[in-house]
């Protein structure tokens, strides 16, 4: 038995490399924007993010790709005197993406985005008013398509810079855009 699992083992070991080839790393730095335009209210709010995903390379052209995104915190507060209220908003995305790409030439490459996009929003108020203390927290969740426009440069054969703009579809009022730069590792 312990002979098996020996085996099973360094044999699994000696595959990895072939069962990795086309998968690959990333991380980003992202410029977040999220623009609300509502009869009753309107926001234009920008904040950096981040975000790390994990990708597969199809074949030359395509590519698959998921990703969380920690896209942008809002904070909004007043302070006078014996009153304060605070309202903060934390919005992240878990993704999934198709790439298509074209190269330009043996480094450079063009590709487009189209996935889907699971948007969460977490917002807590507190109010303090002469010591009567509210404190209220909500979550929301919605599930949105996106796109994207972006290229990358090879910098060696697995290491790899991108600047992309992507855009997740409209939710009620509500359009959240992103700038970013990545970096990418390929086994």
């Amino acid at each position: 038995m312990k002979k098996r699992l020996f085996t099973t083992i360094v044999l699994s070991t000696l595959t990895l490399p072939v069962c990795a080839q086309g998968v690959y790393i990333f991380a980003d730095f992202e410029r977040n924007k999220i623009e609300v335009d509502a009869v009753d209210a309107s926001l234009d709010e920008s904040d950096n993010g981040y975000g790390i995903g994990l990708g597969y390379t199809l074949t030359n052209y395509f590519a698959l790709e998921l990703a969380y995104r920690e896209l942008m915190g809002i904070e909004e507060g007043v302070a006078y005197e014996d009153y304060t209220y605070t309202f903060n908003t934390d919005i992240s995305a878990l993704q999934a993406s198709l790439l298509a790409s074209y190269p330009l030439s043996d480094a450079l490459s063009v590709y487009g985005r189209l996935g889907v996009g699971r948007i969460d929003v977490d917002s807590e108020i507190y109010e303090n008013d002469w010591g009567d203390i509210t404190r209220e927290s909500d979550s929301e969740s919605e599930t949105k398509a996106l796109f994207g426009i972006g290229g990358r440069y090879a910098i060696t054969e697995q290491f790899g810079v991108r600047a992309e703009y992507s855009r997740f579809a409209e939710i009620e009022d509500t359009t959240i855009s992103s700038l970013s730069l990545a970096v990418d590792y390929h086994f």
